[in-house]
């Protein structure tokens, strides 16, 4: 079978402008309304092999080739060659049923860890080749239950503004610098901001020798456009949400000789010293000591009064505040959002949840220590999970709970000071130095092997097991103790 294109109309590749209006007139069609047999006698199956064989990269090169006329001579089949343009066909779809996120990182170019790095950013090939991108988007609907039948709704020329290529820079760096001390196997998507390290997807499982000492295996890496700044540019650049977002970075020159994470962090540190009720006084605010209260004084000291700081977003940072009692305990509990366990036990390792939460978020930790009736402001500092934590004891966690879950979970009706508990087999804080499973509801739900059930409103408190039982809702929690071996403090 031989597919073809139907070109609309003639356009000039050499015009950034006559590609974006060109490139704009697929909005609103899917991806099968161009596939034509030469002769007109294509079928349905032949359309239906077609789509088995096109994936995300397919429906790129494909529509290079079919619409745009790229790829001649052996040439990219994505890439505008005289004005440098590269052509980036995005998937998004609508995340929990409110906005849409985009599917995925925006890979870019591959790094040749068998050679040595170039430090210039802006003599890098990643920069000369990806300056200028036309961004295409597609709704991702897997009930069509066709790639070909994905829509085309959003289509613009996108490059980084001046204030957020001066972060990008900065996490380059922050990534070559890494790579020449030898260590491209710690990259992780969360060391940086806007730019980061994914594994090259059509490469998962293949390994390359670093160019630089100690000379060890990797997997092969590819610079990328963060999932969650590619979204951000989505939902505000492309589609114009109207959601409230300020930005800490009100003037570019506030970066000069600094990265974004040292002005945030100068930034928190000129409060060191102050209580948390002296903060509510400074930006007169009720002191209420309710959970919101912490986020708040964060953001403010920041600069930012609507709680939704445009870098944040763009970077995935997540605030988090930790107060220390007198006797060197942290008062906060970390946990994440709960899992479900049917769900769980159908994950692998790499597209799990746990796993991508981990490798993609940064934390901005804001530190107290008690003080009397209040807590004083003691530093602040940006922390990510190092990648061989995650990869190593937070993984064992995560695949014994799955084991148990797919296996069958012990659920132990107790008696203990006259009160009845039900004990499980998950694992707990003593299995594991970092992380450990527990409740995620404020009352208890379960229906037992017996059928008894204990609790009320399964849907609000309760989680349906793989065999028709229900436990009480689960999630992750991080040991404070490994919280606080976290902390850089003085």
């Amino acid at each position: 079978m031989k597919m073809r294109w139907i070109n609309v109309e003639i356009y000039d590749k050499t015009d950034p402008v006559s590609i974006e209006n060109y490139g704009k007139k697929l909005v609103g069609k899917a991806f099968l309304d161009f596939i034509l047999n030469s002769d007109d006698t294509t079928t349905n199956d032949d359309i239906s092999t077609y789509a088995m064989m096109v994936n995300k990269y397919g429906l790129e090169n494909h529509l290079g080739e079919r619409y745009f006329n790229l790829g001649e001579n052996g040439k990219p089949k994505n890439t505008f060659v005289e004005p440098k343009i590269q052509l980036k066909v995005l998937p998004y779809e609508l995340a929990n049923g409110e906005g849409f996120q985009v599917v995925g990182n925006l890979e870019l170019e591959s790094i040749k860890n068998y050679l040595p790095i170039n430090f210039n950013f802006t003599s890098s090939d990643l920069w000369k080749k990806h300056r200028q991108l036309l961004l295409i988007f597609y709704l991702r609907d897997k009930g069509l239950g066709s790639n070909l039948l994905y829509t085309i709704n959003y289509v613009k020329m996108f490059t980084p503004s001046n204030e957020d290529l001066k972060i990008i820079k900065d996490d380059y760096k922050k990534i070559v610098r890494k790579i020449a001390l030898g260590k491209a196997y710690e990259l992780s998507e969360s060391d940086t901001m806007y730019l980061g390290v994914c594994e090259e997807e059509n490469y998962s499982n293949g390994k390359v020798t670093q160019f630089y000492p100690p000379f060890s295996l990797t997997k092969r890496k590819i610079f990328c456009y963060k999932n969650s700044y590619m979204t951000y540019v989505l939902n505000h650049h492309i589609i114009n949400e109207k959601e409230i977002v300020e930005p800490i970075i009100k003037n570019i020159n506030q970066l000069e000789n600094k990265t974004f994470e040292e002005f945030i962090l100068e930034k928190i540190d000129n409060y060191a010293g102050k209580t948390d009720r002296e903060l509510c006084e400074i930006f007169s605010r009720n002191y209420n000591n309710n959970i919101d209260q912490w986020t708040d004084l964060t953001y403010k000291m920041l600069g930012v009064n609507s709680n939704n700081a445009q870098e944040f977003l763009k970077g995935n940072i997540i605030i988090k505040t930790i107060r220390i009692e007198n006797n060197g305990k942290i008062k906060e509990k970390f946990s994440l959002p709960p899992f479900k366990a049917k769900e769980l036990v159908g994950e692998n390792w790499k597209n799990s949840i746990l796993y991508n939460y981990f490798r993609k978020t940064k934390f901005l930790f804001v530190i107290y220590k008690k003080n009397g009736n209040s807590y004083k402001l003691i530093g602040s500092q940006l922390w990510n999970m190092p990648i061989k934590d995650l990869e190593t004891t937070v993984r064992k966690s995560w695949e014994k709970a799955r084991n148990i879950l797919r296996n069958g979970l012990i659920l132990r009706k107790e008696k203990i000071k006259g009160t009845f508990i039900i004990k499980n087999n998950l694992p707990k804080r003593n299995d594991n130095p970092i992380i450990s499973i527990r409740p995620h509801a404020k009352k208890r739900y379960y229906v037992l092997d017996n059928g008894e059930i204990i609790g009320d409103d399964k849907y609000q408190y309760g989680d349906e097991l793989p065999d028709g039982r229900w436990i009480t809702k689960q999630s992750f929690w991080i040991n404070e103790e490994y919280i606080m071996k976290q902390l850089e403090m003085d």
